[in-house]
């Protein structure tokens, strides 16, 4: 496994696209005010890895508290239900889950007494205190709600999708469905063709038909 060692702000020239799109995130929420959850995980003493190699696109990002492992994926995206007012970018999701690193890091006892605290909209309490708290005010500094709107009053009720980038809400566009459009429309063409030149054959005959059957009547008068 490749690993990489993130500094605080810095830059990166490499070609890997996962560290690109993690350092567009970084940078994002650096620039928007939204970075103190990713600065306090640079200050500790304890390393958290994110990584995109032990998760599939349906799955949810989170934070493994027994391996320090935040598993993310740069092009998923969180598409509140209507509880909610809003959605959510790959980078506020990466936001989230760094709060979770962080609250075990600095504060594990509270953390594991949340996690096994239930809560009937947000799981537990360790994701009401996540989703309430930094959630929103990360939210707000990207620009993703506004005034009193929320990102969402739940927790597991969203539907995961894939954005078009890591600082993007949009869809990303599947080039499959344009492929199978164009083939329609091939097909389609093809069968109208086809059955235009049938009609026309067919009138063709009707015609001639028409024709035969008025010369025969004529002469038997």
């Amino acid at each position: 496994m490749h690993t990489y060692d993130y500094k605080y702000g810095a830059g990166y020239t490499g070609k890997n696209k996962y560290l690109i799109a993690f350092h567009k995130a970084a940078n994002a929420l650096i620039n928007f005010g939204a970075g103190g959850n990713l600065k306090g995980l640079e200050d500790s003493k304890e390393i958290i890895t994110v990584r995109g190699d032990q998760i599939k696109m349906n799955e949810s990002a989170y934070f493994d508290y027994e391996t320090n492992n935040i598993h993310w994926l740069p092009t998923q995206g969180l598409d509140v239900d209507e509880d909610g007012e809003g959605e959510l970018t790959p980078t506020a999701i990466l936001d989230h889950e760094m709060d979770h690193g962080l609250e075990f890091l600095t504060n594990s006892k509270q953390f594991f007494k949340n996690l096994r605290t239930p809560d009937k909209k947000y799981s537990n309490a360790e994701e009401k205190r996540a989703i309430t708290g930094d959630e929103q005010k990360t939210a707000r500094k990207l620009g993703l709600i506004s005034g009193k709107e929320k990102t969402r009053d739940n927790h597991n009720k969203g539907r995961l999708y894939q954005t078009a980038g890591v600082n993007t809400t949009k869809v990303k566009p599947t080039e499959i469905q344009e492929v199978v459009i164009k083939v329609k429309r091939k097909i389609t063409m093809k069968v109208l063709n086809k059955l235009l030149f049938s009609i026309l054959l067919l009138a063709f005959f009707l015609v001639a038909n028409n024709k035969r059957e008025k010369y025969s009547i004529s002469i038997c008068i």
